[in-house]
């Protein structure tokens, strides 16, 4: 997928809600049991509207992202910039990413120069950039050169950058006077005054 934008407001009531694309479902394993690599590339896509739902898994851009075992997403040059609100795992740009290897097949979702400045609100699992990242021993999750500096709001665990879940970043931030938050799953702090040294 490239090249692709959305300026819609979406608004709905269920589950994997998104600005630009609901769910994507990845799965390595054929009928007969075989792992084969699959990856899909998401590249220059954002999306400007609002998106609201009363449910869960709810993205600026995307709204959930499931691999299982060999299977690979790559997100590169992507952006959102309106409000987002839902119940749980609620992200500026992905609601919900999970990241489920099997054996040593591996699933890996890498994210990269990517940002939501839009503002993020829900219950449970709420990111500047993405709501909940999950992934098994198997699974990885990288984030290099992000930030969300939208304001965050949630009951039990928000973020800045990631509400909730594991991952390794590089170069990737969220602001605290702009998102409200000192804390985020993954990711660092950055605040106005080191930015503009």
């Amino acid at each position: 997928l490239q090249s692709c934008y959305s300026t819609a407001n979406v608004t709905g009531i269920g589950n994997e809600i998104g600005g630009l694309i609901g769910y994507i479902e990845l799965i390595s394993i054929n009928s007969s049991g075989d792992v084969a690599r699959v990856y899909t590339n998401i590249s220059n896509v954002y999306a400007t509207g609002n998106v609201v739902s009363q449910g869960n898994n709810v993205g600026g851009l995307i709204g959930q992202i499931y691999l299982y075992s060999e299977a690979n997403v790559n997100i590169n040059n992507a952006y959102a910039i309106g409000k987002v609100e839902g119940n749980n795992n609620i992200g500026g740009l992905i609601g919900y990413i999970n990241a489920n290897g099997t054996g040593n097949a591996a699933a890996y979702a890498s994210i990269q120069n990517v940002f939501a400045t839009g503002n993020t609100k829900g219950q449970s699992k709420v990111g500047g950039l993405i709501g909940y990242a999950l992934r098994t021993t198997d699974g990885y999750i990288q984030v290099t050169n992000t930030y969300a500096n939208g304001k965050v709001e949630g009951t039990s665990e928000t973020g800045g950058l990631v509400g909730s879940g594991t991952g390794t970043s590089t170069n990737s931030y969220f602001v605290q006077e702009t998102t409200g938050q000192k804390f985020s799953a993954i990711g660092t702090v950055n605040t106005i005054r080191k930015m503009l040294k």
